[in-house]
């Protein structure tokens, strides 16, 4: 992840309330060997049964991105 994502997902888990909605963990690891996240963000409102699914991919910056 990268530096600025890792340190909002660590101000979300550092808050009581937002960590019982915000969930990280890591899901499987890449061929690299690099930890892959899930990042789970629930509700606190039980009778919504809508769900919406997003991915995303970050990938680090390299010599010829930059």
């Amino acid at each position: 992840m990268s530096c600025l994502l890792i340190q909002i997902v660590v101000f979300l888990q550092n808050d009581p309330f937002k960590a019982s909605v915000c969930r990280q963990r890591v899901l499987c690891r890449s061929l690299a060997g690099n930890p892959v996240y899930l990042l789970t963000i629930t509700s606190h409102d039980n009778d919504d049964d809508s769900k919406v699914s997003y991915t995303a991919r970050a990938s680090p910056l390299t010599e010829s991105t930059r």
